[in-house]
This record gives C-alpha cells, sequence and structure tokens, in this order.
C-alpha cells in the first residue's frame, strides 16, 4: 500500500523528463518527497474519505437516501467506489457495493453522463462483481460508448447484426438524445442520416437523410443520399442534386467517382461550349491517383481533349495539350493526340505554342514517358544539336542560386550525412530546364534534391550566341553541409569552387 501511494505520488510531483535528445529548453527538474510530506498525504487522503466511506458503509442498504441527504456528486461518487473497490484511506473492501455506488453515480441514463470514463468504470466494475444482470447491463453500456465513438478499438461491436443496430438506433430514447445532439458530432450526424435514409429503418425518412447529406461532411452518406436521387426509388430523381453530392466525395471515393462520371460525362457532348468546358474541368480535378476509377475518368477526357487540341482558339488548344501532358504521366494513349501537336508546335512560329511545347515536352520527359525522348532527340537535331557549357560558363548567364539550405533532404539531414554532388542540366532554347542527369553523388537523396530544384529554379537561361538552341550546363557542385552541433565539431572543409549548401544542426543530434 506504501509504495503505490509513493509511485502516485512521485509521477505527480516529478516534472516529466525530457527524452535524452533534445535541442533546447531547461534541464529537468525532480522534486523529491519526503516520508514526512508522503506521511502528510495520507492523512489526508483518509481525513477527507474515511468519514464518507463510514456514512456509506452504515446505510448501505438505504443507499440513495444517503447519497440524497449528503448531495454527493458525480466525482465524489466515482472516488467513493474507487475507495470501496480497493480498499483505502480508512475505506473497506467492497467491490459489491463499489458497483452499487458506481450505478449511482452513472445514474438511471448514462447517455446523459458527460465524461465517458465513468461509463468504462462502471463497465469494469460488472465484470469484476459479476452480477446476474451484469452481461447486458455491459452489452447496452459499451452500445452507449459505440454511439458516442468512445468504445475501445480493441473492443468488439456490441451488436449481433446489423438489424439489431438498426433497432438501437430507432429506439426512442436512443433517437431523443441522437436529435438533441447531431449538431455536436459528426458521428452522432451520420447515425441520423444512416437512419433516415436506410428503408429497413424504423426512422426511414429520405428527404430529411438528404438534407442531412447535404450538410454533413461525412462522404459516405453523400454517396449514400446520391444513389437514392440518382435511383428515384424512394424520392424523385435529381441528378444535378446527385452530382452536387458527389463532387467532394469524388476526392477519395471510386464508388463516388464512377457515379460522378456516370452523371456528368454526356455534358461531354452538350452543344454548350461553357458546359462542355466546365464538365471537363470537374473531371480533370478528379483524374489523378492509381484507382480504375481514375483511369477511366482520363481514357474519357483524353477522347475530349483529343478533338479540343484542334481548336481554331490558341488558348483552348494550349490548354488542352497541358491537360493531356498530365494525363499521360499515367495514361499512355493520351500520347496518341499529343504527340503530333508537340511536334508541330516545336517548328511553328508562334512563341506562345512552342513555349507550351517545351513546357509539355520537359514534364514527359522527367516523366520518363519513352516517346518523349524521342521528341526531344529529333528536337535537338532540328534546332543544331547541343551547346555544351562548364560550370564556369553558367556565372555569366545566371547568377540566382539553384539549390539551398531549404533544399536539403530531411532524411540526410536527420542521419546527419554530408556530400558533394555533381550534375548536368539540359536547357530548352526558351530558357528552361529540361532534363538532368548525375554526374556524382555521395548519396542518392542529395542528387535527386539537387536535379529537382534546378530543373525547376534554371529559368531564363539563353545564350545570346546561340539563340534557338538547346544547352547542357554543367552545374557548379554542390557541397551539402550540416552545421556543428556541438563546440567541439569542426565544420566540414569547404570544397574550392562549389556552392554550398549549409545547414542548421537538427535537435535530433544535439545530446546534453
Amino acid at each position: 500500500m506504501r509504495f503505490r501511494e509513493f509511485f502516485i505520488l512521485l509521477v505527480v510531483t516529478i516534472i516529466m523528463l525530457p527524452s535524452p535528445v533534445k535541442a533546447y529548453g531547461p534541464p529537468p527538474v525532480i522534486t523529491v518527497i519526503t516520508e514526512e510530506e508522503l506521511k502528510k498525504h495520507r492523512q489526508d487522503m483518509r481525513r477527507k474519505w474515511s468519514p464518507k466511506c463510514r456514512q456509506v458503509w452504515k446505510k448501505r442498504r438505504k443507499l440513495d437516501k444517503i447519497i440524497a441527504a449528503e448531495r454527493f456528486s458525480l466525482q465524489t461518487l466515482s472516488g467513493l467506489a474507487y475507495r470501496f473497490r480497493h480498499g483505502d484511506h480508512g475505506c473497506r473492501k467492497s467491490l459489491t457495493l463499489a458497483l452499487e455506488v458506481m450505478e449511482r453515480a452513472v445514474g438511471p441514463n448514462p447517455l446523459a453522463v458527460r465524461n465517458f470514463t465513468e461509463l468504462k468504470k462502471l463497465i469494469e466494475l460488472h465484470r469484476i462483481v459479476g452480477r446476474p444482470d451484469s452481461p447486458k447491463k455491459i452489452r447496452e453500456l459499451k452500445r452507449f460508448l459505440w454511439l458516442r465513438d468512445h468504445l475501445d478499438s480493441s473492443e468488439s461491436k456490441p451488436f449481433g447484426s446489423k438489424a439489431e443496430q438498426r433497432t438501437f438506433i430507432a429506439r426512442d430514447d436512443i433517437w431523443a438524445y441522437l436529435m438533441t445532439q447531431n449538431r455536436q458530432s459528426n458521428r452522432l450526424s451520420y447515425h441520423l442520416a444512416e437512419a433516415y435514409l436506410d428503408p429497413m429503418s424504423a426512422r426511414f425518412e429520405p428527404a430529411a437523410g438528404i438534407e442531412m447529406a447535404e450538410q454533413s461532411w461525412d462522404l459516405k452518406i453523400k454517396v449514400k443520399a446520391a444513389q437514392m436521387l440518382i435511383n428515384g426509388e424512394h424520392i424523385a430523381k435529381d441528378n444535378d442534386r446527385a452530382e452536387a453530392l458527389l463532387l467532394p466525395a469524388t476526392t477519395s471515393s471510386d464508388e463516388a467517382r464512377i457515379l460522378f462520371l456516370l452523371l456528368v460525362s454526356p455534358k461531354l457532348e452538350s452543344s454548350d461550349v461553357t458546359l462542355r468546358d466546365d464538365t471537363a474541368n470537374a473531371l480533370f480535378q478528379i483524374s489523378n491517383g492509381p484507382s480504375s476509377s481514375a483511369e477511366a475518368v482520363r481514357m474519357l477526357l483524353v477522347q475530349y481533349y483529343q478533338d479540343r487540341i484542334h481548336s481554331k482558339s490558341n488558348d483552348a488548344s494550349i490548354d488542352s495539350a497541358n491537360r493531356l501532358t498530365a494525363i499521360a504521366v499515367r495514361t499512355r494513349s493520351a500520347m496518341v493526340p499529343l504527340t503530333p501537336w508537340i511536334e508541330r508546335s516545336l517548328e511553328s512560329l508562334d512563341s506562345n505554342r512552342k513555349s507550351a511545347a517545351w513546357n509539355n515536352l520537359s514534364r514527359l520527359v522527367r516523366a520518363g514517358v519513352p516517346s518523349a525522348k524521342v521528341m526531344l532527340e529529333q528536337d535537338i537535331k532540328r534546332t543544331g544539336g547541343v551547346v555544351e557549357f562548364g560550370p564556369m560558363d553558367l556565372t555569366k548567364f545566371f547568377d540566382r542560386p539553384f539549390v539551398n539550405s531549404n533544399d536539403y533532404p530531411s532524411r540526410a539531414l536527420r542521419e546527419g550525412r554530408e556530400g558533394i554532388v555533381s550534375i548536368e542540366i539540359l536547357v530548352s532554347p526558351h530558357g528552361r530546364g529540361i532534363d538532368a542527369s548525375i554526374i556524382k553523388s555521395s548519396f542518392p537523396d542529395l542528387g535527386a534534391a539537387v536535379v529537382k530544384n534546378s530543373l525547376r529554379r534554371i529559368s531564363g537561361l539563353t545564350i545570346p550566341e546561340h539563340p534557338g538552341r538547346y544547352v547542357r550546363v554543367k552545374l557548379p557542385e554542390v557541397q551539402f553541409r550540416i552545421s556543428a552541433c556541438n563546440d567541439d565539431d569542426e565544420l566540414t572543409e569547404k570544397q574550392l569552387d562549389a556552392l554550398i549548401v549549409d545547414a542548421s544542426c537538427p535537435n535530433s543530434m544535439i545530446l546534453h
């Protein structure tokens, strides 16, 4: 007994120790509890609980009267239950009385208890005492916890079937609780909406369910309501309303994406140009990802944009090419209409089309599309080959840093890895990075960081003496270094003519 009390007090009075690895903050402070302080604590606890326990024990056969007379709070009753369960601080140990007191603490309506931990305490006491009615009580209490989303993940769902769960939700007391609480909890709102939309539920009311789905954040409910509006079995069909419900769910739900596609795809053939474009834009927003439904969306968009890419409107044509390029990264059939457009645009006198073609070609090359490499080689040959420049030549035309300390790979920084990276970058005739190759790299992630950021940042690098030509530039070597973590550490020596990327010592490397 004495050891357990000492341990509890020690945990309460010790300021949490920091981990052994920490970058800043004061040293840990530990308060030592003396034997006198521990003795005083035990005396205080005994003075607080012993009289209450004696009162309740004497009147245990008239428990409700003594509780009413003393006006014990829920907190006090819960504390008394704990004292009777463990038999400490001058209280007798009585598991049966602990259970009865805890039942009074929870009260006749467990749903009204704000603190769900009180329900868990009551369940635990029922399990220990094992009264004849305990299994039924435990099942009911677990259902309340499930309803409020506080049932432990290790616990099985407290229903034998979907029908049993449906009946529980439709119960008058449960339904009344949901109706008063639904605005405060997404989960409770979900139970309401699900019952409204379930034809097997005694609370089935599709119109109310669809209204709730429109206000809900729950995507499953939105899809369920949309299906009902599409099918028109229990409520009038309304495809526009169903479309609005499905749209937010398409980002993460295959089912929603397929339903949305079936609803809106006919609009791509509308005579209304604005409607067609708006529909294509909406589909494009949900076309990314590896799922089969996203692939179906991309295939449909390829058909749409392959017609639009031949538009007399330059803006519409370029926009279609940009969209097909994004699609081609995952769906190679997009290259069928895109390849001839890029080839023609690279030879065009229209600077906007040519610039768009180079941008799209660069994206396709970096994505590893095989036919893009072929087009790049053909255009290099057509424009007269590649002009080679060394690292010293770069400074004449481009003086901005192409990599900085923010680009230091986080894992390499945490692991304390430094190194040298050397790359070559191929720049298109309009001055943008189109491809890069690593010549030397101490670690793969350091090289990948330089490639990624140089391709993104090098822009406008054109050579006046060689207009309209591709340029291959060997960039200055990049040296990644980490600042000294401790006074005894030495900073790695700079390499001559290298671009230095210094990063601060990460917290995980500083030891006290």
